[in-house]
């Protein structure tokens, strides 16, 4: 029984962080965004991006404190912090598709066609080996691109980084009993 409700507390718990995250990711996607029209924007993303990972493990060590007595394992840890950026993935994901299907339309695919259809651009890809045909095909797949593909992409891309920093905030989170 005890079980159970720390694992439901441990679910509660990390769903409310991860909702408290999630503002702090859909901040950095917008500062992100806009960047593109104010480059400062940019500091200002890379920013919250940095401290993101700092702010999970903050809620897992309050997590460990107030409902562990100050003791988690690796495991417990990680799990947790995993929790914690799942929630706030699938909340942002929802607010990228909302922004790419209302808000956008096309200028964040259309900034990237430009940046590819740049002399220089196209330059430094010849020198690389990219025949035009490449960069076109390319091109054209970007434009093919719908508003639930860009989010989903995102979201791969943010599940797989938001997999390694919560091991590594287990890691340094987690906290063994004392034996004395």
């Amino acid at each position: 029984m005890e079980i159970n409700e720390n694992k439901n507390n441990s679910s509660n718990s990390a769903g409310k962080d991860g909702l408290r995250f999630s503002v702090i990711l859909i901040a950095a996607f917008l500062c992100m965004m806009g960047s593109f029209r104010q480059p400062l924007l940019n500091m200002l993303s890379m920013g919250l991006l940095i401290y993101a990972p700092f702010f999970v493990g903050k809620c897992v060590g309050k997590y460990r404190d107030r409902n562990l007595n100050g003791n988690i394992s690796f495991g417990k840890a990680f799990f947790y912090a995993f929790q914690v950026f799942v929630c706030g993935i699938i909340i942002l994901t929802f607010a990228q598709y909302i922004y790419f299907q209302y808000f956008d339309k096309g200028a964040f695919v259309n900034q990237y066609v430009e940046i590819f259809s740049n002399p220089e651009y196209k330059e430094m890809l010849q020198s690389l080996g990219f025949t035009a045909d490449v960069r076109k095909d390319f091109i054209n797949m970007l434009t093919a691109l719908r508003p639930i593909d860009l989010a989903i992409q995102f979201m791969s891309t943010n599940l797989f980084v938001g997999t390694f920093l919560s091991i590594l905030v287990g890691a340094f989170i987690r906290k063994r009993k004392n034996i004395s």
